[in-house]
């Protein structure tokens, strides 16, 4: 409790959605999906149906831009939205690669 207490008095940010994943959702070394194959993305996470010239990305059937170039977001990875909405309901987001672990500003469209 003191912990928590002290955290919010310093104003430090809570835990973002990275912190709750199973660690083996983040093991580089999971399976990537052949050619045929749909692509399973662990609980929570979306997979990236298309990837065009690192800036543009379908998941979950909505469209993101990358606000500058997102490196190593290919299709059939597996990513977490750390801001903003799966469902393109926002302005912009946060994804999380699971398989590289970096992390690409998109807008929402």
């Amino acid at each position: 409790m003191t912990r928590e207490a002290s955290a919010v008095a310093s104003g430090a940010r809570p835990p973002s959605a990275a912190a709750t994943v199973p660690a083996q959702a983040l093991d580089p070394q999971l399976p990537r999906p052949s050619a045929g194959r749909r692509a399973v993305a662990p609980a929570g996470s979306y997979v990236i149906e298309v990837s065009h010239n690192d800036e543009l990305f379908i998941i979950n059937g909505e469209k993101f831009e990358a606000t500058t170039y997102c490196f190593n977001m290919d299709k059939g990875d597996s990513v977490l939205f750390l801001e903003g909405s799966p469902f393109g309901a926002c302005a912009s987001a946060v994804l999380l690669n699971l398989r590289t672990r970096q992390e690409c500003d998109v807008w929402c469209n």
